[in-house]
């Protein structure tokens, strides 16, 4: 997967990473911190998507809603498609088939195992078989 790294960074730009990469491991791939970094509103432990960018302010920098800012697929519903990576429970739940606890399955899996690659990976999620994937999978896309 790839993404923009930029901010207070020793080489800002955008990088290959492998699936599953934290914000903290694109940190490190933009050649670590520079002096006057502001890490208090980032979450260096989050998981990043393919396309997404990770901001580090400098102190003093207004702060955004959030450190780690996807690009034209940055909200989780788009045209009622659910965006299974960055989707709360709320949204999942919106999902045939998917009611509360297997909405926190959903997260608890991608949190564990790293993002979704492709849409059919919802299959690995406990409860979650081919005839439930089959009424989702219109509604559903990674990014």
């Amino acid at each position: 997967m790839v993404v923009h790294v930029d901010g207070a960074v020793a080489e800002p730009g955008v990088y290959e990473l492998p699936v599953g990469a934290r914000a903290g491991d694109a940190v490190e791939a933009a050649g670590g911190l520079l002096d006057g970094a502001d890490l208090t509103g980032v979450n260096l432990a989050a998981h990043v998507a393919d396309g997404e960018k990770v901001h580090i302010p400098v102190e003093g920098e207004e702060p955004a809603a959030s450190a780690i800012v996807s690009g034209a697929t940055a909200a989780a519903i788009q045209d009622g498609v659910v965006n299974i990576n960055t989707a709360d429970a709320a949204e999942l739940a919106t999902l045939p088939g998917v009611g509360e606890a297997t909405a926190q399955a959903i997260i608890e899996d991608r949190e564990r195992l790293g993002p979704f690659a492709t849409p059919e990976d919802i299959m690995r999620v406990s409860g979650i078989g081919e005839k439930k994937y089959e009424r989702m999978r219109d509604r559903i896309r990674v990014s």
